[in-house]
């Protein structure tokens, strides 16, 4: 194979390389285009928007709050509660993981409470406490959605 050749079929072959392998290129995400997402209502694109930016910034601390808010919206609490956690371990001053955590964790206990009572009995006697603190907490979450707007 001629000089010439070479000097042509090597550099093509590396510009084909460097092509296939950016199919598979995943764009870094925007955080201005994550918050619109976010901001529309899209929050499986947010959520895959933030887990891309935590994984660039793993430190920033805002992005975890930002990515949990995305998981609660929805509706997956375990990971919108590991989220806060992460937060929370970058910086444990910040006072709305603080409260969004504990929303996050009164929410989950209503709904345990929720699911009990369809599984207890009418007569067992611990029904009545449950109903009890069932409502409680309903009164809570509803008057921290009060206070929120």
């Amino acid at each position: 194979m001629g000089i010439a050749l070479k000097l042509i079929i090597i550099p093509a072959m590396v510009l084909l390389a460097a092509s296939c392998s950016m199919k598979n290129y995943e764009p870094v995400a925007d955080l201005a285009t994550v918050q619109q997402l976010y901001a529309e209502g899209d929050y499986r694109g947010a959520v895959q928007g933030y887990e891309r930016l935590v994984e660039q910034a793993p430190q920033d601390d805002q992005l975890w709050f930002r990515l949990a808010n995305a998981y609660a919206r929805l509706g997956q609490p375990e990971a919108a509660v590991a989220a806060y956690r992460n937060a929370l371990l970058r910086n444990p001053d910040q006072a709305k993981a603080w409260h969004n955590l504990a929303e996050i964790h009164l929410q989950m206990a209503l709904q345990v409470y929720l699911e009990a009572a369809q599984h207890m009995q009418p007569d067992d006697p611990l029904q009545q406490l449950l109903k009890s603190k069932r409502q409680k907490l309903i009164e809570v979450l509803d008057t921290d959605a009060i206070m929120e707007r």
